[in-house]
């Protein structure tokens, strides 16, 4: 077979394989040169391609923030300053008294003691999100469904992205099920998932369902592509949004046929700015709470985003 496939692949062009695949509910995307994704239809449609000024070329495009917060949005960027540009703020900076700490509550061990997380994701990304909360002292409880997460059979790798957690077996596709789902959520700061758009809304986690449970929660969405726009029910599977995105070329090397031992960036980073946007999140809600407006926000951040912030120098 992997002899066979390749003259098999060289009977059509890429653009039909692609579409071939799609149409049969396949993972599949080209691989593209670095920079080219900004161009694409759900880069388009996400707003993920953003307009700054330069001083030496004019007009550049670049990428948005990967974070999308429902109620306290990222700032949009602006251009890097000058060297010496902000000299002048200097004086006022160090004339600013010391922030004072808080008083302490309790005694803790680790930072984030004391806060929940609820994870009804699979594979490997969001759960090592996850993990990443779970070392800073948070409490995590994965939700599998009786058939178990599918990465179960690759055991390193599963423990990589769980360990540290606790684990509930629930049939979400029964009312005992998701009444049990919604005891846990009830308990908790943070809910997150990568499910497909739609599915969490047809079994009853999505957002406005656990909202009504718990109306402070940090719900974080991370598929693939986005919650919505041309791309987003398709499906996403390490390294191909790498392809996609310009890593492979760039791991090949100037003038060198694209390298697919490109690190699986949507899988890591992905997770890796799942665990900064759940802090991002309750540091909102509970700056918020300090003045009586306490917020509970959805909050979004597709592989497609955070392969974009991994990428961000093109």
């Amino acid at each position: 077979a992997r002899e066979e496939i390749f003259p098999a692949f060289m009977a059509k062009p890429r653009d039909e394989w692609i579409a071939l695949f799609h149409a049969a509910d396949v993972a599949a995307l080209p691989v593209l040169e670095p920079g080219e994704i900004l161009l694409d239809e759900q880069v388009e449609f996400a707003g993920m391609r953003i307009a700054m000024p330069d001083a030496d070329y004019g007009t550049i495009y670049q990428a948005a923030p990967a974070g999308r917060f429902a109620k306290t949005p990222c700032a949009t960027p602006k251009p890097a300053p000058g060297i010496g540009a902000d000299n002048g703020a200097l004086a006022a900076l160090l004339a600013a008294p010391p922030r004072q700490a808080s008083a302490p509550v309790r005694s803790i061990q680790r930072p984030l003691e004391g806060m929940r997380v609820v994870d009804f994701s699979s594979f490997f990304a969001v759960g090592f999100g996850g993990r990443l909360l779970n070392d800073l002292g948070a409490d995590v409880i994965k939700v599998e469904t009786p058939s178990g997460d599918q990465m179960r059979p690759l055991p390193d790798v599963f423990d990589a992205s769980n360990r540290g957690k606790r684990d509930i077996v629930l049939d979400l596709k029964t009312p005992e099920g998701i009444a049990a789902a919604k005891r846990r959520v009830a308990t908790a700061d943070v809910v997150t998932h990568n499910l497909r758009p739609g599915k969490a809304d047809k079994l009853g986690i999505g957002y406005e369902a656990l909202k009504a449970v718990k109306p402070d929660l940090v719900y974080l969405y991370l598929p693939g592509y986005g919650s919505a726009g041309p791309k987003s029910l398709l499906k996403a599977f390490a390294p191909l949004i790498s392809g996609w995105t310009g890593l492979l070329y760039e791991v090949g090397g100037a003038g060198n046929a694209p390298n697919r031992s490109a690190f699986g960036n949507e899988d890591y980073n992905n997770g890796f700015i799942a665990a900064v946007a759940a802090m991002m999140g309750l540091e909102a809600r509970d700056a918020g709470a300090k003045n009586g407006q306490g917020l509970g926000q959805y909050v979004e951040c597709p592989q497609l985003h955070s392969s974009l912030w991994t990428t961000s120098e093109h």
